[in-house]
């Protein structure tokens, strides 16, 4: 019995190890696909796209009719074979044409190519080698034809399973337009404007004589106080020399985020640089680092008296406390920190 448990139990263990090893003849992370590779993963990724499409309509060969099922394929054949498979690419709308890479002034397409790859350039999906070279004749991997794949899984926007956000947000991803005065189009953002545009009117109720209470007087004159730039530019930087003086002796990046820290305690505001991390969309799911300069500050103490003086953070401010920290070195550190500490998976 025990000798049959440890046959059973070994008879398993060889079956788990040689079910994890690569299959004979199985692409390999990295390695560069074939001509016939390609046309495989180019079929089963166009069905629920191009039903009727077959393995002879996506690699049809050479003028001699030799298919060369194993040679390399370079991104003229790979992405030729991709416009076949899906039997050709929509026009970008909205958020896709924005964030599409431009392909207008590449020089390099081949002739063979280029009515086939008129709307595969079009669409936005490939990103050239430099700003007027495609390199048509490079070869490439599959993580390569997985990203060709998933911009175009997103442009299509129209199977769940290959791009769940690009699909149920289909009609806003195609209709979307930045507003004036914004950074992007999102649901976020077109809440954020109503927001504003509601805020917007109560302010103005208040400032055409509709403030009563003492809330509302010192809603009305911070509000006068944002638009009186002249004034805020008479007092140039002395509001924020302060602050000034705690950078420049900052001697580690501990040191320059309680900087930052005291300056959001006491205004409210940032006075220098921020920074963090963004998901780039075009390369999802590795990010970039963004870096901003701080906008206007303020003082609380100023804020809440309804007498109508106020300390807001002047033009010349902002050019001084953005130099001081440019020159000081501080966001290279900063990013340095970022990445040495970030927990991010995409970094």
């Amino acid at each position: 019995m025990k000798w049959l448990k440890r046959t059973a139990a070994a008879g398993m263990t060889a079956v788990m190890l040689f079910s994890c090893l690569p299959a004979a003849g199985a692409v390999q992370p990295g390695e560069e696909l074939t001509r016939g590779e390609t046309a495989s993963i180019l079929l089963e990724a166009a069905t629920d796209y191009n039903a009727d499409v077959t393995y002879g309509d996506i690699l049809k060969g050479y003028p001699g009719g030799d298919l060369n099922e194993d040679g390399a394929v370079t991104r003229a054949q790979a992405l030729v074979m991709l416009q076949r498979a899906f039997g050709g690419l929509p026009e970008p709308k909205g958020d896709n044409a924005r964030s599409g890479y431009p392909a207008a002034n590449f020089t390099d397409i081949p002739a063979w190519a280029q009515a086939e790859l008129e709307d595969v350039l079009a669409s936005g999906i490939v990103a050239g080698t430099s700003a007027t070279t495609f390199s048509p004749d490079r070869k490439i991997t599959k993580e390569q034809l997985e990203l060709f794949l998933q911009r175009t899984y997103a442009l299509e926007g129209s199977n769940l399973k290959d791009d769940f956000y690009a699909t149920v947000n289909k009609e806003a991803l195609d209709n979307s337009v930045i507003r004036p005065g914004y950074l992007g189009a999102s649901a976020f953002y077109d809440l954020g404007a109503k927001v504003d545009e509601e805020i917007a009117g109560i302010i103005q109720e208040l400032v055409d004589g509709g403030a009563k209470t003492e809330g509302e007087k010192k809603i009305v004159n911070f509000y006068r106080n944002i638009l009186n730039i002249e004034a805020r530019n008479a007092e140039g930087i002395a509001p924020i020399q302060p602050y000034l003086d705690a950078i420049d002796q900052a001697k580690t990046i501990e040191e320059l985020m309680a900087v930052q820290n005291r300056v959001y305690e006491e205004t409210g505001g940032t006075l220098f640089m921020g920074f963090g991390l963004n998901i780039d969309v075009k390369r999802r799911p590795s990010c970039q680092v963004s870096v901003w300069a701080g906008g206007s500050s303020y003082t609380p103490k100023n804020i809440v008296s309804s007498s109508g003086r106020y300390s807001m953070l002047s033009q010349s401010g902002r050019r001084a406390s953005f130099s001081r920290f440019s020159k000081a070195g501080w966001a290279r550190k900063a990013f340095i920190s970022l990445a040495n500490n970030s927990t991010s998976p995409f970094l």
